[in-house]
């Protein structure tokens, strides 16, 4: 094949497998640290400012343009909503975030970003449910906007409150999982509720919403009437209705006065009280009415192993027999040293009985010197009484 002369000359481009733009091809330095510190935050959460102080450094230095800023939501959303240990965490994350990184102008807030994927959620909610696959998506995505709807609040007419998109995405989402009822479903509204019920009524009557409230009430009969219909609920989710209605007829447990919400925030920031405060694994407030029953309960499962204890073991009856018929008369006692001093059996005599002369003498003597020098032993009595 000859070479034409005239042809253009060649100029290579790039190297086969590496992409035009070199910045984008790995993951950005500070994306590798945020995903460290979602780790270390699941397994040592009491240092959560410490972490987040050090990554929101690094993305405040790091973020030119809002691709890199989309890649921190990404991380946070599906870790939040993926795995449910985390969704408490994730919102409180969120919470520093909006109030801590300092970005260009031009660069979307982050706050709009986390509110868009909690929005596609709820835009798509029942075609979520609908798929096997896809109904952890509605699920965790459930549990983490109650969390952003208890933990975070903004400033409008001059006071401090939570915000309203917050539930008016909830109760989207909880109207698609009492319309799909399957014990997954009715098992994650049931959570829900507990979770955020209080709040949320509080919520209500503070806007003075009753509309709002009817809303909540519907779902509940709806719920109800799932019950009454034999919907096929595993029997624990039954229970957990159950309780839930009893709770919620209770005023979430919070006697008669109004509902108050008032989580701890990211700041770590809990309601004044002289009494203890006592916090959960996930860093959440527990309840009076929750440490009664979990002190009940443990009081119940001691009592149960202590049966269980005795069940397995009967053998202590027959020990305490065995000491209630045993009985000590008093000539056994050494009236100078007051110790027992055990009869000498017949198998014993005999024992002495068979001693050498010599060996039996000296025996004699090293038990005489013993007591004579307040060295406890058997009294020589026992070893006279056989000779």
């Amino acid at each position: 094949m000859a070479l034409d002369p005239e042809a253009e000359e060649f100029v290579p481009g790039r190297m086969w497998g590496v992409d035009s733009n070199p910045e984008y091809t790995e993951e950005q330095p500070f994306v590798v640290l945020l995903k460290d510190v979602l780790y270390m935050l699941s397994t040592n959460p009491e240092a959560f400012f410490d972490y987040m102080s050090t990554v929101t450094d690094a993305m405040n230095d790091a973020i030119e343009v809002e691709t890199q800023l989309e890649s921190v939501a990404d991380v946070i959303f599906e870790q939040s909503i993926l795995e449910p240990n985390f969704t408490y965490t994730g919102a409180k994350m969120c919470h520093y975030l909006f109030n801590n990184l300092k970005l260009p102008k031009n660069i979307r807030a982050f706050r709009s970003m986390i509110n868009q994927r909690v929005k596609d959620v709820v835009i798509s909610r029942n075609e979520l449910l609908e798929n096997p696959e896809t109904v952890g998506t509605v699920h965790g995505t459930s549990f983490f906007l109650a969390e952003l709807f208890l933990m975070i609040e903004i400033l409008k007419d001059g006071k401090q409150c939570k915000v309203q998109a917050y539930r008016g995405g909830l109760q989207e989402l909880m109207e698609a999982l009492v319309s799909h009822p399957n014990t997954a479903n009715a098992k994650c509204l049931a959570k829900l509720l507990k979770m955020v019920g209080a709040a949320i009524d509080e919520f209500d009557k503070e806007r003075q919403d009753g509309e709002a409230s009817k809303q909540i009430a519907k779902i509940i009969d709806k719920v109800k009437q799932h019950l009454a219909d034999g919907c096929q609920f595993d029997k624990s989710v039954n229970y957990m209705w159950l309780n839930l209605l009893e709770l919620r007829a209770s005023n979430w447990g919070l006697g008669s006065g109004e509902a108050k919400s008032n989580p701890v925030t990211a700041g770590g920031d809990a309601p004044f009280s002289n009494g203890p405060v006592f916090y959960d694994a996930e860093g959440k407030v527990i309840p009076e009415v929750d440490l009664d029953f979990e002190a009940q309960y443990a009081e119940q499962q001691l009592e149960s192993d202590f049966q269980d204890f005795i069940a397995e073991n009967d053998e202590i009856d027959e020990l305490e027999n065995d000491f209630s018929e045993l009985e000590i008369p008093a000539e056994e006692f050494d009236e100078q040293e007051q110790y027992l001093a055990p009869p000498m059996g017949g198998a014993a005599k005999n024992d002495v009985e068979s001693l050498d002369p010599e060996v039996e003498q000296a025996l004699e003597e090293f038990l005489q010197e013993s007591k004579n020098k307040g060295t406890y032993g058997y009294s020589s009595r026992y070893w006279s009484s056989a000779s």
